[in-house]
């Protein structure tokens, strides 16, 4: 029979040894597979943040022309659907970041802005010009 330190966290790691104590060896299997062992601490970190981005991740992944979108599934693959979503809410939480480091409005990549806001309201704008006799004083200043 194995020592519990052998899989016991390292309280140098992880301030919670506590319940990792209490567990007896039910951790020993649940925390490792193929002779890797994994902490069985857990990330330090604000967890009322990262619920948050991890529920914002998952409503961006929802949209199906964001980046987020795409992110996800490409790593989805990879590294399982838990694990894609918190690398989502980092991403998230870079971009968020940037956005207030820079102090400019978001915009996503790959989104042609002019065709969303202009080309539906054109034919209206430029019908009012006519109407006020705009668009004429235009074509003949030119």
């Amino acid at each position: 029979m194995r020592s519990w330190r052998s899989w016991a966290p390292s309280p140098r790691k992880c301030s919670r040894t506590q319940p990792a104590l209490r567990l007896g060896p039910a951790s020993v299997r649940a925390n490792e597979s193929a002779s890797k062992r994994r902490s069985g601490c857990g990330r330090a970190g604000n967890a009322v943040l990262r619920a948050t981005l991890t529920e914002c991740a998952l409503g961006a992944v929802r949209t199906r022309a964001s980046q987020f979108h795409r992110y996800h599934d490409k790593i989805k693959a990879r590294i399982g659907h838990k694990r894609a979503t918190l690398a989502t809410a980092h991403k998230l939480l870079r971009v968020i970041y940037a956005i207030l480091r820079d102090d400019h409005a978001y915009r996503a990549p790959n989104v042609n802005y002019e065709s969303l806001f202009v080309r539906p309201d054109a034919s209206r704008w430029l019908r009012m010009l006519s109407k006020y006799n705009y668009l004429d004083e235009a074509r003949a200043a030119a």
